[in-house]
C-alpha cells in the first residue's frame, strides 16, 4: 500500500466510477481496477460492491475511505512543509545539452532569489534518455520540444518559446559570407539536423518540409547531441538547421545565417509530471515561467 494507491482509491470512492477516476488520475481504467483489487487483497475485504449496475462503497469501504483521506491529507501537509522549509529541497531539471541549460539560467537565478533554500540541479542527458528519466522520476522536469508529450495527459507542458530555424555553417563555407541565404541555394549540400524525438519521424517531417520548399540535400544526417552537429559541420563542409536560441552560443569557427522565406520553427517546453512528488517546488518555479 502506498500514497499513490490511496489517491486512486479516494478518487474511485468519490466518483463511484472507475473510468472517471482513472481519467482524473491520468491512468487507464484497467490500471485503476487492478490497483483497487490489489488494495482489497491487501486489506482483506471488499471496499466496493460491484454487484449492481453502479458500484458503491461497502461498509468497510466507507470506513477505509475516511482513514485514507485523513492519511493522504496528513502526508500532503508533511511533504509540503518539508519541500517548502527544509534546506535540502531540490529542483532537478534534465537538458539535452549545456546550451539548453544555459538558456534557462536567468529564470533559475530568479527562482533562487525567492527560494534560496532550494538546491537546483541541471543534468545533461541523452535525448533518448530524457523521457525515461522523467517517467522514472529521476528528474523533476525536462526541457525538450513538446512533440513527444502532445497527447500525454499525465505531463504538464509549459511552452518556453518558439524559435525560428537558422542555418549554421563553418566560417570557411562558401555561404558564410552572406548575412542571409535563400533556401533555394541550399540544394546539394550535406545537411545535419538535431533530432529531439522519434528519429524516423523527425527525418520524415524535415524531408517533407524541404521537399515542399523545393530543396534536395546531398544527404541528411540526424545527430542526438548539439556537439556532434557542430563537429559534423566543421568536418564535412555541411549545413545545419538549428533553433535561433543557439545563435549566441556557437563555438568559434561557426556562423549563423538567417534563411529567407523559411517558415520552419521549433518550440521548447518545460515538461513535468502532473503527479510529481515535488509539486510545491515545481509549482513555485512554474509560476515564474508562465
Amino acid at each position: 500500500m502506498d500514497i499513490r494507491t490511496l489517491h486512486y482509491f479516494i478518487q474511485a470512492a468519490k466518483t463511484l466510477n472507475f473510468t472517471k477516476a482513472a481519467k482524473e488520475c491520468y491512468i487507464s481504467q484497467t490500471a485503476m481496477s487492478l490497483a483497487v483489487s490489489k488494495l482489497e487483497d491487501e486489506v482483506g475485504c471488499k471496499l466496493f460492491d460491484r454487484s449492481g449496475r453502479r458500484i458503491r462503497l461497502t461498509a468497510a469501504g466507507m470506513e477505509f475511505y475516511e482513514w485514507a483521506v485523513h492519511t493522504v491529507d496528513s502526508y500532503t501537509r508533511i511533504t509540503k512543509a518539508q519541500s517548502t522549509d527544509q534546506p535540502d529541497s531540490r529542483l532537478t531539471i534534465g537538458f539535452s545539452n549545456v546550451y539548453d541549460a544555459l538558456s534557462l539560467l536567468p529564470r533559475l537565478r530568479e527562482f533562487k532569489k525567492i527560494s534560496p533554500h532550494v538546491i537546483i540541479e541541471q543534468r545533461i542527458l541523452s535525448i533518448r534518455a530524457m523521457p525515461d528519466a522523467l517517467a522514472g522520476r529521476k528528474v523533476d522536469a525536462i526541457v525538450i520540444p513538446p512533440y513527444f508529450y502532445e497527447n500525454d495527459p499525465s505531463v504538464n507542458l509549459c511552452i518556453l518559446g518558439t524559435f525560428p530555424m537558422r542555418l549554421v555553417v563553418s566560417e570557411e563555407h562558401e555561404l558564410a559570407a552572406n548575412r542571409s541565404v535563400s533556401i533555394k541555394r541550399l540544394r546539394g549540400y550535406p545537411c545535419a539536423i538535431l533530432t529531439y524525438a522519434n528519429m524516423q519521424q523527425c527525418e520524415y517531417t524535415f524531408s517533407k518540409h524541404m521537399e515542399w520548399e523545393g530543396i534536395q540535400f546531398a544527404s541528411i544526417t540526424q545527430l542526438e547531441s548539439i556537439e556532434e552537429v557542430f563537429l559534423y559541420i566543421l568536418n564535412n563542409d555541411a549545413v545545419a538547421f538549428l533553433p535561433d536560441a543557439y545563435r549566441g552560443l556557437l563555438p568559434r569557427g561557426l556562423v549563423s545565417l538567417s534563411i529567407n522565406r523559411c517558415s520552419m520553427n521549433i518550440p521548447f517546453a518545460f515538461c513535468s509530471l502532473k503527479d510529481s512528488g515535488n509539486l510545491p517546488v515545481l509549482n513555485k518555479f512554474l509560476a515564474l515561467l508562465q
